[in-house]
């Protein structure tokens, strides 16, 4: 519940957000999702878009390649689109 109020938050306010969810599969079973969102502005400034772009985050080790990867795949997209 928390990572869903971080969520909440951060599009009520325009802002950044990496969470890790708990996600079901079809068959029933949880995976764990770790979804990063990032707000876009339209030319006037004005809130208009969210990019997401999430990774199964359940196996087990170091995630610091996939942490990294959705950086900088988000890095790809502008704050401001004109």
């Amino acid at each position: 519940k928390d990572q869903i109020e971080l969520m909440t938050k951060s599009l009520s306010t325009a802002q950044s957000v990496k969470v890790a969810v708990t996600n079901r599969r079809k068959d029933g079973t949880d995976f764990l999702n770790l979804l990063s969102m990032k707000p876009v502005f339209d030319s006037k400034g004005v809130y208009s878009y969210v990019i997401g772009v999430q990774c199964n985050f359940s196996s087990t080790g170091s995630h610091i390649e996939d942490i990294t990867l959705i950086d900088d795949l988000l890095s790809v997209f502008p704050n401001v689109l004109k």
